[in-house]
């Protein structure tokens, strides 16, 4: 109002004020006559909405999370993805942002970042030779694998030592490969010109003679 004067609580002389804190606000307004009247506002300041996120942030490549916010009776809530729920789930990495508004209008705003990890490399190789038996044996002969056969998961080994080329688990029904079960050896002259062959099939060891003519 032209000629009026202004004086509020706070001792601000001007018709409007900007006020954040709760309480009582009064001002005196005073015409060009000296009359004057007071008004008052009481304010109040309500808490702001929880907004916290919580969930798995860390994930897997394939893997998905789910992210939520406190669900609160008469609030909405508004995601950076557009949903309107307290809960969303997502598998892709980002920030993701959910605003918060109570029933008296307040609104508060929260995030979260999330990272996918990429898998690591996972390769198998190697032989899958695999007989139905009852029996398994493993042969080995100067460090090199000449057959393997089993029935069952697990890890095998076999134990090379010195001149020892073969190592028996059990007795197997599957064959090793043709040429590879038979061993065979040549020991020196004995006696009258005859030799000694020795043909090794598993434990057992069966003695040849051979003798040569005069």
């Amino acid at each position: 109002m032209a000629g009026s004067t202004y004086l509020w609580s706070t001792g601000e002389t001007t018709n409007c004020i900007t006020v954040d804190e709760a309480g009582t606000y009064s001002v005196t307004v005073t015409d060009a006559d000296g009359c004057f009247s007071v008004c008052s506002e009481e304010v109040a300041v309500n808490p702001l909405p929880v907004c916290t996120v919580t969930g798995d942030n860390t994930l897997c490549e394939g893997e998905a999370s789910e992210l939520c916010t406190p669900l609160v009776a008469g609030s909405t809530y508004l995601w950076s993805t557009g949903e309107t729920t307290n809960c969303i789930t997502v598998d892709e990495a980002g920030t993701y942002s959910v605003t918060v508004t109570d029933a008296d209008g307040c609104f508060s705003v929260c995030s979260e970042e999330v990272t996918v990890n990429p898998l690591p490399v996972c390769t198998v190789t190697g032989d899958d030779l695999i007989c139905r038996a009852r029996w398994r044996a493993l042969h080995a002969s100067r460090g090199r694998q000449l057959c393997i056969t089993v029935d069952e998961a697990g890890t095998y080994s076999v134990t090379v030592r010195r001149r020892l080329f073969q190592l028996l688990q059990r007795r197997s029904r599957c064959q090793p490969a043709a040429g590879l079960h038979r061993h065979w050896r040549q020991h020196p002259l004995r006696g009258r010109g005859q030799r000694a062959l020795h043909a090794s099939r598993g434990r057992q060891h069966i003695p040849v003679e051979h003798r040569r003519n005069h």
